[in-house]
């Protein structure tokens, strides 16, 4: 299973990113990144976390993650999910940016998934 956490669900990735999840876990599931409040402290960001993997789903030793969101959450997330034996992964996109009467907007485009390396936890 390779589980999307993330605030950008998988029914709007591009082909080559879905490929890619496929490739290294074989079904893609979504689950929505949690909101984590700014006044939030270490604690609370810390419970947010068990409360996703260790309460609310099951993640099987061997399977993949996709981590990505808010900065603090997502080291939680990644040091239980490591735990458990499940790999977590970062997409890596191209900014592509373009001016047009002084407004610049920018295009990020899927490169490649990207492992984290093994956290102490």
């Amino acid at each position: 299973m390779f589980w999307n956490i993330s605030n950008h669900p998988s029914t709007g990735w591009g082909e080559e990113q879905i490929d890619a999840a496929k490739n290294i876990g074989g079904e893609v599931r979504d689950i929505p990144f949690p909101n984590v409040p700014p006044s939030a402290s270490e604690a609370e960001v810390a419970k947010l976390a068990h409360q996703l993997v260790e309460e609310e789903y099951f993640f099987p030793a061997g399977d993949h993650a996709l981590v990505q969101g808010e900065f603090t959450l997502v080291v939680e997330l990644i040091i239980r999910l490591q735990r458990a034996g499940v790999a977590c992964w970062a997409a890596t996109t191209a900014r592509e940016t373009t001016e047009k009467d002084g407004v610049k907007t920018s295009v990020f485009k899927f490169v490649r998934l990207r492992r984290y390396p093994e956290l102490a936890g």
